[in-house]
């Protein structure tokens, strides 16, 4: 997630402040915080969120802004997890909470509790009529990881429903068939994913997403040497 994503997601957060039943040291602390985030000093934010959340231990906001920070700018997994699981200890009803919770237990390895997350913020945006591409997208991710690559195409497909045009859901769409094509012995299925990882590429260069861009090349490469892989075996399931 790069700066400008992030920020966007502490001004979500920000929102579920209802700073006006707050006192002036709480507008000045969060004033602060703000502004240090603004101009990239990550641990003077900390510092101020950390007061936050001391004198104000029940703000589910402040909670999942210091789990923002220790996700994206520290990449300290078991400190994001429980700050956002102090979040949804005083906002069980935001999806984002669930959302960026998973993620940091994906980070930390635990696949399982990153999938009932996402599922949970699935649900949470389907009852609120708010479907989310993204929370589709990485569970499909979570699936495919759990060799579960029927859910994970499945997962996928609902992403590319909400966004048509999202190379992440066609590479992971693409990599849970090449993977579910040697399982099956599907040249069928094999031929389907190098169509999406080629349709992902196309996107990536439409966006000038070239990191990405990069990571579906080389499933690509991949796909079509699994591809060679699957010919042989099946020729030689034929008896050529």
């Amino acid at each position: 997630m790069n700066k400008s994503i992030l920020f966007t997601v502490i001004i979500y957060f920000l929102f579920q402040f209802n700073t006006l039943v707050f006192a002036d040291d709480f507008m000045e602390l969060l004033s602060k915080a703000t502004n240090a985030y603004k101009s990239g000093n990550y641990a003077a934010a900390l510092m101020y969120y950390d007061k936050i959340v001391e004198q104000y231990p029940d703000n589910a906001g402040a909670h999942a802004i210091l789990g923002t920070l220790y996700l994206e700018q520290y990449e300290d997994y078991p400190r994001a997890i429980e700050s956002f699981s102090n979040a949804i200890k005083y906002d069980s009803s935001q999806a984002a909470h669930y959302s960026y919770r998973g993620i940091a237990r994906m980070k930390a390895g635990d696949i399982d509790g990153a999938i009932s997350d996402l599922t949970r913020t699935i649900a949470i945006n389907n009852q609120k009529n708010t479907p989310d591409a993204f929370a589709y997208c990485t569970r499909a991710l979570l699936y495919s990881m759990n060799s579960k690559y029927e859910l994970a195409i499945k997962d996928a497909t609902e992403a590319i429903k909400l966004q048509p045009k999202y190379p992440e859901a066609f590479h992971y769409r693409g990599l849970s068939k090449m993977s579910l094509a040697h399982k099956t012995l599907s040249m069928q299925t094999m031929d389907s994913g190098i169509q999406d990882l080629n349709y992902a590429k196309e996107q990536c260069l439409q966006k000038y997403d070239m990191t990405e861009y990069q990571n579906v090349l080389e499933s690509y490469k991949k796909a079509l040497t699994a591809k060679n892989v699957l010919e042989r075996e099946l020729n030689k399931s034929k008896g050529k």
